[in-house]
């Protein structure tokens, strides 16, 4: 922090890229009256609609990302169990054998 204080160079990007985000053709509220007005005159658009009106509920709700989540997740904790309890059975069958 103490860095980004005393560097002049910080302080420059900084206002560069002030400048950068301050040169816009109109002002936000111009913007935003645009776009009311453009929503006025074009009452009936679906273009305004998001796609996601389109997706089945389990899309949607991101159903199906959390089911393959879920499968994988389940199917890695299946696999590193029957390989632990191959280690283990093999490490205890070894054990008794030399016991005996």
């Amino acid at each position: 922090i103490r860095a980004m204080v005393i560097d002049p160079s910080y302080r420059t990007k900084m206002q560069r890229l002030s400048q950068h985000f301050r040169d816009q053709p109109q002002t936000p509220l111009e913007r935003a009256v645009w776009w009311v007005e453009w929503v006025l005159r074009n009452p009936d658009v679906d273009v305004m609609q998001s796609n996601s009106i389109n997706l089945w509920w389990f899309q949607k709700y991101l159903m199906d990302v959390f089911l393959f989540l879920f499968i994988v997740i389940v199917s890695v904790v299946v696999t590193l169990i029957v390989i632990l309890r191959s280690i283990f059975r093999k490490k205890l069958s070894t054990h008794k054998n030399k016991s005996e």
